[in-house]
């Protein structure tokens, strides 16, 4: 009874000594739990074993994050459906029934900021040693996007066949067109169709090759004339130079806020060590740790000005090739791709007749304003009692 005594007291000294241990760790900021998917463990000189980034693995989880945080991902089912479809993350998952099943856990893992916390062991919020692959503002607009409204989930019987389905809405009713593969003598035939009860034009099937082809005709439409591109150009180039302007003043009041915030926490220190209720301790430390958080946040902020490693006409290229060929991107992208593009050329949904074809939904703006629709007088409108600006114009300007 003795030695089962003893040997009791030996684990839960060894385990004290661990907890111990693996606390002092944390607090020199190396996180000692399992990896999270795109970091693995490494032992690194001068700092033991500590997490880095694995590749390709954290160059497509920091894809999804961001594509979640600026809306290419509408919901954490498709930030998933992206990570299981991705050829280069197979071997990561292969084996694994459910892999990604709760993506909610992968957009909410602090990690990946390069910051942590653990409350059971009283370590709070603090910067890790390793590489983040998002910024502290990304995760911000995550957890934002997390907690603001509903949106349906992805469907797990959607067929990437019809990039149109869920975007078209009948013209009769205003409900979604549905779409579907229908079996012929000799092949598959798609079909777009309302499903309504209460429509007239219910169960009219229309053919997938007409209602893609008239969207892919209107899209051409789209393209603007050189002249008015060029003035966009011109546009850019000079919100581009304001931007760059405004990069050093930002920079500076990130400072002042730092070395404020810093003020504020050695007053709070001073006034803990002189409270004597427990009470008032405990609340001071939570604003303490409050600003320390809020602090780092702009520290990290501070280091992700960055001068830009392309100058505006790389940038800008891109972008131009959207909008002036919507519809070569369309042509030339899958599914998920026609998607993004739809989000970004549209503001609200077409609609479809199955007498008069299709109905161009509303534009976005950049798409409103570059059309051929307008003129470009009408880009250019000047204030009354302005004269026109024609000083401006792509032919009087170098296009540097």
């Amino acid at each position: 009874q003795r030695g089962a005594g003893h040997a009791q007291y030996a684990r839960e000294k060894n385990a004290e000594q661990v907890v111990d241990r693996m606390t002092a760790r944390l607090q020199m900021g190396y996180w000692h739990f399992k990896p999270p998917i795109g970091y693995k463990r490494k032992k690194v000189k001068g700092h033991g074993k500590m997490f880095v980034p694995d590749e390709p693995y954290a160059s497509i989880v920091k894809e999804a994050l961001e594509g979640y945080a600026v809306g290419r991902f509408q919901t954490p089912a498709e930030v998933s459906s992206f990570l299981r479809g991705h050829p280069l993350m197979q071997p990561k998952i292969q084996g694994k029934k459910y892999p990604f099943k709760d993506p909610v856990s992968l957009l909410t893992n602090r990690i990946y900021t390069g910051f942590f916390e653990y409350p059971k062991w009283e370590v709070r919020f603090m910067r890790g040693q390793h590489e983040p692959l998002i910024s502290m503002e990304m995760y911000n607009r995550i957890q934002d996007r997390l907690s603001g409204r509903a949106i349906s989930p992805i469907r797990k019987d959607i067929k990437y066949d019809f990039p149109l389905r869920g975007f078209l809405q009948c013209d009769s009713c205003g409900h979604h067109l549905t779409a579907a593969w229908s079996k012929g003598r000799s092949k598959m035939y798609g079909y777009y169709a309302c499903h309504n009860k209460a429509c007239p034009d219910r169960r009219k099937s229309i053919r997938k090759e007409k209602v893609e082809g008239e969207f892919s005709e209107a899209l051409k439409q789209l393209e603007p004339s050189q002249e008015v591109l060029d003035v966009a150009r011109c546009m850019l180039k000079d919100i581009w130079d304001n931007r760059q302007g405004q990069v050093a003043q930002s920079q500076k009041e990130i400072e002042n806020q730092i070395a404020e915030l810093e003020r504020d926490s050695e007053a709070m220190l001073d006034r803990i060590i002189s409270a004597s209720d427990t009470r008032v301790i405990e609340a001071y430390e939570k604003r303490l740790a409050k600003q320390t958080m809020k602090q780092e946040e702009l520290k990290r902020k501070l280091e992700d000005f960055e001068v830009p490693q392309r100058n505006f006409e790389e940038m800008f290229e891109p972008v131009a090739e959207i909008l002036s060929r919507p519809w070569k991107v369309w042509k030339n992208s899958d599914c998920r791709g026609k998607k993004a593009l739809l989000r970004m050329l549209f503001v609200q949904e077409a609609s479809y007749s199955s007498k008069a074809g299709l109905r161009t939904g509303e534009l976005s703006f950049p798409f409103k304003v570059l059309s051929d629709r307008y003129s470009l007088n009408e880009v250019l409108v000047e204030p009354r009692g302005v004269e026109p600006l024609t000083s401006c114009m792509p032919c009087k300007r170098s296009p540097n």
